[in-house]
């Protein structure tokens, strides 16, 4: 069995739904039955490199085929068939047809991109040219028309898995920059994925299409064991504080969270009323303004039914109580970790290794400080994507104990992140290579500084099985 193109097949495995399974051990590919065929899985000869516990491991390249995947096409005395018993006639030439399918395979497609707010609520907005059908959309946005920087800090994070209405989340946060007394206020919804901070519009996931997806703009709950989690945190306050609360998971030991506050309607002094917390030791973080968390939470574990357990380390009692919401992803492969940034002249490359798998996109976080544990003064924070191509970068700050307030943010494409000082420093940028480093990725950091920033990062996968694209309608034959 070889497939078109001439790469050799080194082996196969069928499952029947009799439990019994075949391989290419046990005989010849034309003389397995195809009656009541569960599963093919194709091994080729070629191998790549992936990590294995504490080591590097060469294994085969492989396919998983369903039975949406294939079928078998008859010789010139059959008639074709899927899914159906036939009798294996001699000399007669076995053809498996493949229609590779991303929701079976390995691969992970990632792609990041940018796209405008429409100016009225009437209407949609469609997304196109991804080169493939989504499964799940992370959105960023600081508000700015165009790159660059501008007075008053301005976010929003959401995502979405679905059009239904408990598969979409978004978490606001704004501070006013330049006024005596402070206004700073933070939103959250189930419900809608993303918020057009300029207007009054709020946008769901109306579909995910064929290349792309389509926003819909409008004036938790889990039956599976997640691989990845992202967090948000929205505290119930509202309009009278800036709260933000962002977090990522793997694993128990691999995860890290972000949050933030601001006072409002307060006038600035000398204590904390603008402060922020970063850590790798913890998946959900709120700060209050007194400069102490407020809620910690940590991952004990995914499960099945609810989906995830965790630990709350600190509880606060408010009236509401916060509600929290999590993008819960399976299947793909993930990488969760933190590096301080180098500090050397501009370019410093910095490698990330040890992933397992060469990555298709990653989203990058930052603090602006080096590694702690610590509430320190300012709310201020940097998020980013990259598809290795494609880079997007948003930053915003809010300074502590300032009167008037200083409240800044930026946007920047062609940078996967950038960390900077108000009201329009830029103090260190980079985009990503997700194809210099096996395994990994690579930050070239084109400007920076001499701060050993703690720079986290989720990244997301496999881009590939290996050095060749993705195949499809491929045609695996029978060895003359």
């Amino acid at each position: 069995m070889t497939e078109d193109g001439g790469l050799s097949v080194a082996g196969w495995r069928v499952w029947y739904g009799n439990g019994s399974v075949l391989t290419s051990l046990d005989m010849e590919w034309d003389a397995a039955p195809a009656a009541d065929v569960q599963m093919v899985t194709v091994y080729f000869d070629r191998t790549y490199r992936i990590w294995v516990d504490d080591r590097w491991e060469n294994q085969n390249y492989v396919r998983e085929l369903h039975s949406a995947d294939y079928y078998w096409r008859a010789g010139p005395a059959e008639r074709s068939r899927q899914g159906r018993s036939r009798d294996v006639l001699p000399g007669v030439a076995r053809t498996l047809l493949v229609r590779f399918r991303t929701a079976y395979g390995a691969l992970m497609y990632a792609k990041a991109g940018s796209f405008t707010c429409p100016a009225s609520a009437a209407t949609d907005t469609v997304v196109s040219g991804l080169g493939f059908t989504p499964k799940a959309i992370i959105f960023l946005t600081s508000g700015l028309t165009a790159e660059g920087y501008r007075a008053n800090a301005e976010m929003c994070l959401g995502f979405t898995a679905g059009p239904a209405a408990g598969q979409n989340a978004y978490q606001y946060s704004r501070a006013i920059d330049n006024v005596s007394t402070t206004d700073n206020s933070t939103a959250g919804a189930t419900g809608l994925c993303i918020r057009a901070i300029a207007g009054t519009m709020a946008g769901l996931l109306k579909s995910f299409d064929t290349d792309g997806f389509t926003i819909d703009w409008t004036g938790y709950a889990s039956s599976f064991k997640p691989d990845f989690a992202i967090f948000l945190l929205d505290d119930g306050v509202g309009a009278s504080g800036g709260h933000f609360s962002c977090g990522v998971a793997k694993s128990p030991t691999e995860r890290w969270a972000y949050g933030h506050s601001g006072r409002h309607l307060a006038t600035m002094t000398a204590s904390i009323d603008a402060n922020r917390n970063q850590r790798a030791d913890r998946c959900i973080l709120e700060v209050g303004v007194a400069g102490t968390n407020e809620f910690a939470a940590d991952l004990v574990s995914f499960d099945a039914t609810p989906g995830f357990t965790l630990n709350w380390i600190t509880v606060t009692t408010f009236s509401p109580q916060p509600l929290f919401r999590a993008l819960l992803l399976k299947g793909g492969s993930y990488a969760v970790g933190n590096n301080a940034k180098p500090t050397g002249a501009a370019t410093a490359n910095q490698d990330i290794s040890g992933f397992g798998f060469n990555p298709a996109a990653v989203f990058l976080f930052a603090f602006g400080l080096a590694a702690n544990t610590a509430v320190v003064a300012d709310a201020e924070f940097s998020a980013g994507f990259s598809d290795g191509t494609n880079h997007l970068a948003d930053w915003q700050e809010s300074r502590d104990a300032l009167l008037p307030t200083e409240a800044n943010s930026s946007q920047i494409t062609g940078q996967a992140l950038r960390l900077a000082t108000g009201p329009s420093t830029t103090d260190a940028q980079c985009n990503a290579s997700l194809t210099a480093v096996v395994g990994g990725i690579r930050l070239p950091w084109t400007t920076n500084n001499a701060v050993a920033s703690q720079i986290c990062y989720a990244a997301f996968g496999p881009l590939d099985a290996g050095p060749f694209p993705p195949w499809l309608n491929r045609v695996f034959k029978k060895a003359a």
